[in-house]
């Protein structure tokens, strides 16, 4: 998008049906940061999440986080119309390259999957194609926390994403 395109852009918060007349049109894009004219209110559908701050690491198998997005819900389905979260188990980097075994030479996924990387899901609980830019969250202290964003991974569900 070019400088003059952005008197044209209008922003949807607390969106849950992409479709939805009422809702507004919308475009998939990655990720964006914006700063808006006015401030958000924050209500049952919009809240504020925290960003991580680098340390611990959420890996390991004992964390539970969130991937949301209007993705695929299935391998070869089409976009989700309706905005969805899942659980997904967040696991060590050693772990996720072993997932993909054989999937990728051993130093194209080392190379890609490194110190700021996270890997989570695969094994039926995963992010999907249209998912990239999606938020990946824990629950901290009862606040939303980022960990992560949707980038990259092989299929849906089968191998875990990063």
């Amino acid at each position: 998008m070019n400088q003059k395109d952005v008197s044209r852009m209008e922003i949807f918060i607390g969106d849950h049906n992409v479709y939805s007349t009422s809702d507004g049109p919308h475009e998939y894009d990655d990720v964006a940061v914006i700063r808006l004219s006015k401030p958000v209110t924050f209500g049952k559908y919009i809240q504020p999440v925290c960003l991580h701050t680098g340390a611990p690491r959420y890996d390991g198998g004992t964390t539970g986080a969130d991937v949301t997005g209007w993705g695929q819900t299935a391998e070869k389905g089409k976009l989700s119309f309706v905005l969805n979260t899942v659980n997904v188990r967040v696991i060590t980097n050693t772990e996720c390259m072993q997932a993909y075994g054989k999937k990728a030479p051993a130093g194209i996924i080392s190379n890609m999957v490194g110190d700021k990387e996270v890997c989570a899901g695969g094994k039926g609980r995963d992010s999907c194609k249209g998912d990239s830019g999606g938020p990946l969250t824990i629950d901290s202290h009862s606040h939303a926390k980022q960990i992560g964003i949707v980038s990259w991974g092989i299929g849906c569900a089968t191998y875990p994403g990063v």
